[in-house]
């Protein structure tokens, strides 16, 4: 308990509130569990979303298509 405690509850909170919804877009299915937390912006693009350019969390910047 105390400060610390409910610190981490709230960021966890907020981690989970910026988890991109990649069910929707099948192009996700080529990252890993590990490759989509790092994942900071994505723009799904193409005519059947199946282009992805995304920014991670370490500034670095991804072109994936399929």
């Amino acid at each position: 308990p105390g400060l610390y405690s409910e610190f981490k509850s709230v960021h966890a909170t907020l981690s989970s509130l910026k988890m991109l919804d990649v069910g929707k877009w099948p192009i996700f299915s080529l990252c890993s569990e590990e490759e989509l937390q790092l994942i900071r912006q994505a723009c799904v693009f193409g005519s059947a979303g199946n282009e992805v350019l995304y920014t991670t969390v370490n500034d670095e910047v991804i072109l994936q298509m399929r």
